[in-house]
């Protein structure tokens, strides 16, 4: 645990932001609650105490294995906050924050602002930059799934993983809650909290994505990609009930057999110039003069795919 040095020529408002921050890292959730205003706001969301409390509660839960490191305090002096119409002191200060992980940590950094009023209570707390995206310092390729991974990716034999099923499960068992909530954030912990029910699985389920840098294999999802993609797939289960948007696909799914009527017309040029090619099977271009269609020497008008 990092522990932020008080020293004594500190001004009264960066010891109480110090204070705050060494109370975050020790999870000493009772005590910030009485340095908390009863109306304080967090990150621009009004809340009361009681809510202000339970975020950072919640939050704790979602990522048990979190510790910060804070640097960098300044008083900035009195401001009027515009969203809660009082003049208080600002202080903002640094932090990067770690989540131990299997085969590394990850780490973000931001710069954040406290407001406190005159009798010293918090009253908001907010970003002036970021958080950044957390960046694994050790990536470790995954080449055996669990049954209660959810593996990203397209295909019958992804779509049928039990993982991947359980998730939709979830997805679809929330869904009404995810359209009933009224700020992004709500929706948002919505989210969290699938991906927090994959994680408690036994064994525990992962959210894995194609290792890009290796040819075979996975890596793990951070917990901010997990979230974005259970974001997104409420999205699409919403789209999914909409006949608007079952036309469309419809129409989409007519262009591909119309297109398809010129596979294989083409040399593919990836193959033709390094003798591979990431679509394989798959790739709608010729790989070789004998899988051209539709032309009797074996070469076309277009000759290669640009």
């Amino acid at each position: 645990m990092s522990v932020v040095i008080i020293n004594e020529d500190d001004d009264q408002y960066i010891k109480l932001a110090k204070r705050y921050c060494n109370l975050s890292n020790a999870h000493d959730l009772e005590s910030i609650s009485e340095m908390v205003h009863k109306d304080a706001t967090i990150y621009g969301h009004h809340d009361n105490i009681d809510d202000f409390m339970k975020g950072m509660k919640t939050f704790r839960v979602l990522y048990p294995n979190v510790s910060w490191v804070f640097h960098k305090f300044n008083l900035l002096g009195k401001i009027f906050n515009n969203s809660i119409k009082q003049l208080v002191t600002r202080v903002s200060f640094t932090f990067d924050r770690y989540r131990n992980m299997k085969g590394g940590r990850l780490k973000c950094t931001a710069t954040e602002y406290i407001d406190f009023t005159n009798d010293g209570l918090l009253m908001s707390i907010g970003y002036i930059d970021g958080p950044s995206e957390p960046i694994p310092s050790i990536y470790e390729v995954i080449n055996e799934q669990n049954s209660n991974d959810v593996i990203c990716g397209r295909g019958s034999s992804i779509n049928e993983h039990p993982g991947n099923q359980l998730f939709r499960q979830l997805v679809s068992e929330s869904k009404s809650s995810y359209q009933a909530a009224t700020s992004k954030r709500k929706k948002r912990t919505i989210s969290e909290g699938i991906v927090d029910k994959i994680h408690n699985l036994n064994p525990p389920g992962r959210f894995l994505i194609k290792s890009l840098k290796y040819e075979t294999g996975y890596i793990e999802m951070t917990i901010v990609q997990a979230v974005d993609k259970t974001c997104a797939a409420f999205q699409f289960h919403e789209k999914s009930t909409d006949p608007t948007v079952e036309v469309l696909t419809a129409i989409t799914g007519i262009k591909r057999i119309l297109n398809s009527a010129k596979a294989k017309t083409k040399l593919c040029r990836h193959y033709t110039t390094h003798k591979s090619c990431v679509f394989g099977d798959k790739c709608t271009y010729a790989h070789g003069e004998h899988e051209l269609l539709g032309s009797s020497n074996g070469k076309n008008d277009d000759d290669v795919k640009e």
